[in-house]
C-alpha cells in the first residue's frame, strides 16, 4: 500500500514539475498548432494518392498525431503529465517533430510532404535548442526552462487555489466543532464530577450528624 502511494505522490510530483513553466511565452503554442495543421493537410493530400498499404496507414497515423498535438497545444489533460511527461519537455517534443518529420520526408514523391518534413525537422532543432540553452544557461534570465501552460489548462491553477481553500475552511470548522465538542464533554464531566463531590459532601455531613446525635442521646 505504501509503494503504491509513493508511486502516485511521485506522478503527483512529476506533473507539478510540468506545469511550472514559462507561462509569458505563447509563441510554441503558435508553433505547435502551425506545425500539427501542416501534418494534418499533409496527411489528407497523401491519403487522396493511395497508392500502397503503407500510404494509407502511415498518412493516418499523421492526423492522429497531429490531432493529438493540437488538441495538446489547447488543453492538456492531467494524465499526459503523469504518463507521458517528456512531452512537456524541450527534448521530448523535438523528438516527436524529429519522428514525424523524417517519417513524412518517405513520401518524397509529392512536394508539400518534403516541405512538411523540412518544418517539421526545423522545428525539432528549434526545440533541441531550446533544451541545450536551457542546460548551458540555467538560471539566466532569457532562458525559458519549460513549455508554456496550455491555454484551456490556465484556469485549473485558479480552480485548484479555490478548492484548496475550501478544503482548508472546511478542515478549520471540523477542528472548531470538534474543538467545542470537546469542550462540552469536558465540562459535562466538570460538572458532573463536581456533582458526585457535593453529593460526597452531603453524605459525610449525614453521617457527622448521626454520629453526633448518638453521643449526644445513646437511645437514639
Amino acid at each position: 500500500m505504501s509503494t503504491v502511494n509513493n508511486q502516485y505522490a511521485d506522478d503527483e510530483e512529476d506533473m507539478g514539475r510540468c506545469k511550472r513553466t514559462c507561462k509569458s511565452n505563447k509563441l510554441f503554442h503558435g508553433v505547435d498548432m502551425f506545425v500539427s495543421f501542416m501534418i494534418l493537410c499533409c496527411s489528407f493530400v497523401l491519403l487522396a494518392e493511395i497508392r500502397s498499404f503503407a500510404g494509407f496507414l502511415l498518412p493516418t497515423y499523421f492526423a492522429v498525431f497531429a490531432c493529438l498535438i493540437f488538441g495538446f497545444a489547447v488543453y492538456t489533460p492531467k494524465w499526459v503529465y503523469t504518463y507521458c511527461p517528456f512531452y512537456c519537455t524541450f527534448f521530448g517534443r523535438g523528438m516527436t517533430y524529429l519522428m514525424l518529420g523524417s517519417v513524412t520526408l518517405a513520401f518524397d514523391h509529392h512536394g508539400f510532404s518534403i516541405a512538411t518534413g523540412s518544418i517539421a525537422i526545423v522545428t525539432a532543432f528549434i526545440y533541441f535548442s531550446f533544451c541545450l540553452i536551457n542546460k548551458w544557461c540555467n538560471g539566466s534570465k532569457f532562458a525559458c526552462t519549460e513549455l508554456p501552460v496550455p491555454i484551456i489548462v490556465r484556469g485549473e491553477d485558479d480552480d485548484t487555489e479555490r478548492n484548496n481553500q475550501l478544503k482548508q475552511q472546511h478542515s478549520s470548522s471540523e477542528s472548531e466543532t470538534e474543538i467545542d465538542g470537546m469542550n462540552k464533554t469536558a465540562a459535562e464531566r466538570a460538572l458532573r464530577a463536581l456533582d458526585k463531590e457535593q453529593n460526597i459532601q452531603e453524605h459525610t455531613a449525614t453521617e457527622s450528624d448521626r454520629a453526633l446525635a448518638v453521643m449526644i442521646d445513646p437511645n437514639l
